[in-house]
C-alpha cells in the first residue's frame, strides 16, 4: 500500500480547505453586515434597506449572470417551486427577518438565537434525508454553541436564565428557520443550472416579494435619509454580503454539505464584536476570547469529521444534460 495519498483524497482535502476559507470569508462579510445595518438603522427603514440591498445586488450582478440566466431560463421555469422556495427563504426571508428583529430585541437575544442556525440546518438536513449528523459533528455543534452562549452571556452563564422571548426573538427564530430551509434546498437545486443564473433568479424572486413591503414603509412616511454614509452602506450590503457571500456560500454547501457549512455561522459572535471594536469604538472582552476558543474547537471537530452519510447525487430530471 502506498504511503502517498491518492489523487482523489488530495482533491477532497483541497476542496475542504477551499470551502472552509470561502466560508470564513462569507461569514466575515455577513458579520460586518450587522455592523453596517446597526449604523444606518435610524436612517433607513428595515424593509426598505432589505429591498434596496437586493435591488442594488441584482442591478450589479445581472450583467455577469445574464447570458447564463437567458440560457437556463427554461430549466428555472420547470423548477419554479424550488426557485420560489429558495428566493423567499434566503433573499426575502432571512435578511428581512434579521433587520426586523434588531429593532425589537436585545443584541444578546438576537445573537444567541441566531447561533442556533447550525442546529436548525443539521436537523432539517437529517429530516430531509440530505445529510445525517455524525457523533463528531454533534459534539462540534455542542462545543461551538457553548462558546456562543458564553460570549452572548458576557462571561456569566447565569445571565442566560433571565432571557425572555419576545416578538424580536421570534423574528430571529424565523430567520434561522428560513436559512435552514434554504441551505437544505440547495441540495435539490435545478440540475445543470449555472450558479450565477440560480443566484440571479433568487434575487429576482426575493426582490419582487420585498417591493410591496418597502412600498408600505414609504406610504407610511418612513423614507430613507440620503447621505454619503447611507449610500455607501447600501453599496456594501448589495455587493459583499449579497453577491460575493452568496456565491461562496452556495459553492461551499455543495462542496462540504450544509451541516459543516452551517457551523461557520458560529464565527459571527467573534467577528461582529471585532468589527464593533474597530469601527464603533466598543471593547473586546475576555469572554469573547474564551468563547472564541470554544467556537473554533467546535469548527475543527466538525470540519475534520466525515459525514455519516454522503449527500445523494444531484437529480437530473429538471433539465436535459448538456455541456457547459
Amino acid at each position: 500500500m502506498s504511503a502517498h495519498p491518492s489523487p482523489a483524497t488530495t482533491a477532497d482535502a483541497t476542496t475542504r480547505r477551499r470551502a472552509m476559507a470561502a466560508l470564513a470569508l462569507t461569514v466575515t462579510f455577513w458579520s460586518f453586515n450587522f455592523v453596517v445595518g446597526r449604523a444606518v438603522a435610524g436612517d433607513i427603514p428595515p424593509l426598505t434597506l432589505s429591498f434596496l440591498r437586493w435591488l442594488g445586488a441584482l442591478l450589479i450582478f445581472l450583467p455577469f449572470a445574464w447570458r447564463h440566466l437567458r440560457r437556463d431560463w427554461p430549466s428555472l421555469l420547470r423548477a419554479w417551486p424550488k426557485l420560489l422556495l429558495m428566493g423567499l427563504t434566503s433573499v426575502a426571508g432571512y435578511n428581512t427577518f434579521v433587520y426586523l428583529a434588531l429593532e425589537r430585541t436585545t443584541a444578546i437575544n438576537a445573537v444567541l438565537l441566531n447561533a442556533t442556525m447550525p442546529i436548525v440546518i443539521a436537523i432539517m438536513a437529517a429530516v430531509a434525508g440530505v445529510e445525517r449528523m455524525s457523533r463528531f459533528q454533534a459534539l462540534g455543534v455542542a462545543v461551538s454553541f457553548g462558546g456562543v452562549a458564553y460570549i452572548v452571556a458576557g462571561g456569566n452563564p447565569a445571565h442566560l436564565l433571565s432571557l425572555q422571548i419576545g416578538a424580536g426573538d421570534l423574528w430571529i427564530l424565523g430567520a434561522t428557520v428560513c436559512w435552514g430551509i434554504y441551505s437544505v434546498a440547495l441540495r435539490f437545486k435545478p440540475a445543470h443550472v449555472h450558479p450565477f443564473a440560480l443566484l440571479a433568479a433568487n434575487m429576482l424572486v426575493g426582490m419582487l416579494a420585498l417591493a410591496p413591503l418597502a412600498a408600505s414603509e414609504a406610504i407610511a412616511g418612513h423614507l430613507p435619509v440620503v447621505t454619503p454614509a447611507t449610500i455607501a452602506a447600501v453599496a456594501y450590503v448589495a455587493i459583499f454580503p449579497s453577491i460575493i457571500a452568496y456565491i461562496l456560500w452556495n459553492w461551499s454547501v455543495a462542496a462540504i454539505g450544509p451541516n459543516r457549512a452551517g457551523l461557520f455561522m458560529h464565527l459571527m459572535p467573534i467577528l461582529t464584536p471585532l468589527w464593533s471594536m474597530l469601527f464603533l469604538g466598543e471593547r473586546l472582552g475576555v469572554h469573547h476570547l474564551v468563547g472564541g476558543i470554544a467556537i473554533l474547537a467546535g469548527l475543527v471537530l466538525t470540519s475534520r469529521a466525515p459525514s455519516a452519510r454522503p449527500a445523494p447525487p444531484a437529480r437530473h430530471d429538471d433539465a436535459p444534460r448538456r455541456d457547459r
